[in-house]
């Protein structure tokens, strides 16, 4: 690949990861100093895709199903507060009850070229967010949203979001499960986000390492391949599983350079 798809590629995956050019990666110094009590929301695990990727578009696949019944963005909720309280102990964590309907907004992403392209749309929920701050009397939320990147995975003209099954043919050649997603700190006093990191193991880099660099696993071909219909409580429980262990090692490379508490 010459240097210039390398250089278009990354400015893409820096347009879908931020969803607001202008937001930085850091939290201020300013913001860290008056931001102590944190609410946690993730909302990236309300559904999965299946998708396939095959010679031809006429062998394309793509699936969804609702599994927010699998509980999966309370764990990692759970993974999150672990990583804060390890990397920014001065911060305190609050868990309030929240309804995941109130955020599901965040994920509504705009059509291409529009704003925010591609990422959370965080304008949709400031009134749900306003709402949390102030039964929680919090400073901020640290909320994970999806997001979407080109295929990394197979290398194609298709995109991934949010949680997923991808799968790359013939021959199933590329068999992966997949998190898309960025964690954004909302400000409580403006109900907007002041600092917005892409949930991932390496932090450093051009936006197109630190993508490839996202909560990916291989996954078993069969187990990809089946469609959503074939799936049995077992598959579902192992899927749950998979998903659940999936971005353990990224929180906390994700917190700290959100935070800049250490060079990652």
């Amino acid at each position: 690949m010459n240097a210039f798809p390398k250089i278009a590629i990354s400015l893409v995956v820096a347009h879908f990861v931020s969803g607001c050019a202008v937001t930085p990666a850091q939290v201020s110094p300013e913001a860290a100093s008056r931001i102590k009590r944190i609410g946690l929301v993730s909302t990236i695990a309300q559904t999965i895709d299946r998708q396939h990727v095959g010679v031809t578009a006429f062998n394309n696949e793509l699936e969804k199903r609702d599994i927010s019944a699998w509980k999966v963005d309370s764990a990692y909720e759970d993974q999150l507060e672990a990583a804060l309280k390890e990397v920014v102990p001065a911060i305190t964590v609050i868990r309030k009850p929240y309804s995941s309907n109130e955020f599901a907004p965040v994920n509504q992403h705009s059509e291409f070229l529009s704003k925010p392209a591609f990422g959370p749309n965080w304008s949709a929920i400031k009134d749900a967010v306003s709402r949390y701050c102030g039964n929680g009397q919090l400073d901020g939320v640290l909320m994970v949203a999806r997001s979407t990147a080109p295929d990394f995975l197979g290398g194609t003209n298709q995109s991934l979001t949010g949680i997923g099954i991808y799968t790359r043919g013939p021959g199933t050649r590329v068999s992966m499960l997949y998190a898309i997603a960025v964690v954004g700190l909302i400000d409580c006093t403006s109900a907007t986000p002041i600092a917005i990191r892409q949930l991932a193991k390496r932090q450093k880099g051009w936006p197109g390492e630190v993508a490839r660099a996202s909560a990916v696993e291989q996954l078993d071909s069969n187990l990809a391949r089946t469609p959503i219909s074939d799936w049995t409580h077992a598959t579902e429980n192992t899927l749950r599983s998979y998903l659940i262990n999936l971005p353990k090692t990224a929180w906390i490379a994700t917190v700290r350079s959100m935070f800049a508490t250490e060079a990652n």
